[in-house]
C-alpha cells in the first residue's frame, strides 16, 4: 500500500509540474500576442505620419514608405492570429492538465485514506490483542 501511494505521488507531482510547465508557456504567449498588437499599433501610428511632401520623389518615397508599412501590418496581424491560435490551443492543453492534476490529487488523497484507514485497523487490533491478553492474565493470576 506504501507503494501505491508513493506511485500516486509521483503522479500528482509529475501533473503539478506539467501543469506549471503550460502556465509558463500560456504566460509567454500571451506576452507575445501583447507585443504584436503593440507592434500593429505603432505601425498604424506610424501610417498616420504626414510630412513635408514637396517633390515627386518625396511623394514616392513617402507612398513606398506607406505600401512598406502596410505589407508589415498585414504581415504582424498574421503573425497575431497565428499567436492567438497557439494561444488558444495552449489553454485547452492546461485546462486539460488541471483536470488531470485535480484527479490526480483526488487518487493520492482517496489512496491515503485508505492507507490511514488499514494503519487504524491494524493498530485497533494491535489494541485489542494487547487488552485481551491483559485480561486473560488478570484472570489467569485473580485469586
Amino acid at each position: 500500500m506504501k507503494s501505491t501511494v508513493a506511485a500516486f505521488g509521483r503522479l500528482a507531482e509529475l501533473r503539478a509540474a506539467q501543469t506549471r510547465q503550460l502556465l509558463a508557456r500560456v504566460h509567454y504567449q500571451q506576452q507575445l500576442c501583447q507585443r504584436y498588437q503593440a507592434n500593429i499599433a505603432a505601425l498604424r501610428r506610424l501610417c498616420g505620419f504626414q510630412g513635408c511632401i514637396d517633390t515627386v520623389v518625396q511623394r514616392h518615397n513617402h507612398q513606398q514608405y506607406k505600401v512598406t508599412l502596410h505589407n508589415m501590418i498585414e504581415l504582424q496581424t498574421r503573425e497575431l492570429a497565428l499567436a492567438e491560435r497557439t494561444l488558444a490551443g495552449l489553454r485547452e492543453q492546461m485546462l486539460g492538465a488541471l483536470r488531470g492534476e485535480k484527479v490526480a490529487a483526488q487518487a493520492l488523497a482517496g489512496k491515503l485514506g485508505e492507507w490511514r484507514a488499514l494503519l487504524a485497523r491494524q493498530e485497533q487490533a494491535l489494541q485489542d490483542g494487547l487488552g485481551a491478553q491483559v485480561w486473560w492474565r488478570a484472570r489467569l493470576c485473580a485469586p
